[in-house]
């Protein structure tokens, strides 16, 4: 009595599942290559997706004629057995490519460096007002969530602009992964816009918006509490 012949459901399957990763990271490896920024936390190495392609291809050939021909099970389960390292390897061993961030990501991002700012305000007892000022600030922000042609942003520039009357809404000549830091004339406020990308992944930098909408942070000397008033 001849074998049973292996199952071709289970392989058609794994090995359309793991062909769906690995043309993602493909997708998102070129891109970030060739995209001016990309709103992601790594690039993924294409050339080890390609090799994953090509195993797959491979294994699928396995499955689909090999164990057809040989009635081998275990030829029939190798895109099944690649599904599974694929898969490890995207979620343990390859660095996280897509930002955690959401929607409200820009508006983190601007609260964050106004509390810094505002602290470094009241120990100079007015607004910071240089760069040099500012530099402890930018450099408690950790890193920007952009690549700029492929490579990672290593850390948060600073632009600083005098004589605002408000915050800066124009890109100019400004990378990714840049504060604008607007004082007033007076000195006694300063507006904070952020250069990056975050309606699409891929694009031009552009100061991050939420609903079509710059956004923005004030910066303002903190009053001290009022003093409590004696029973």
């Amino acid at each position: 009595m001849a074998p049973p012949r292996p199952r071709l459901i289970a392989p058609l399957l794994s090995t359309a599942f793991v062909l769906a990763l690995i043309l993602d990271q493909l997708r998102l490896g070129w891109l970030a290559g060739h995209a001016e920024v990309s709103h992601l936390l790594a690039a993924p190495p294409v050339w080890l997706w390609a090799v994953f392609a090509l195993l797959a291809l491979a294994a699928l050939y396995a499955a689909m004629v090999l164990a057809q021909r040989r009635a081998d099970v275990r030829l029939s389960r190798l895109p099944l057995l690649l599904l599974v390292v694929v898969a490890f390897v995207e979620f343990f061993v390859t660095p996280a490519v897509r930002t955690p961030g959401g929607p409200d990501e820009p508006s983190l991002l601007v609260h964050m460096f106004d509390a810094l700012a505002e602290s470094s305000a009241v120990e100079l007892g007015r607004l910071p007002s240089s760069t040099a000022e500012l530099a402890p600030v930018v450099a408690q922000l950790g890193v920007p969530p952009y690549l700029v042609h492929g490579a990672r942003v290593p850390r948060w520039k600073l632009e600083l602009k005098r004589n605002c009357d408000g915050p800066e809404s124009r890109v100019g000549d400004l990378g990714a992964g840049t504060y604008v830091y607007c004082l007033s004339a007076d000195g006694g406020q300063a507006w904070v816009t952020v250069v990056g990308r975050q309606s699409s992944t891929f694009g031009p930098p552009e100061i991050l918006s939420e609903r079509g909408k710059p956004v923005f942070g004030a910066v303002k000397l903190p009053r001290e509490p009022a003093a409590a008033r004696p029973e």
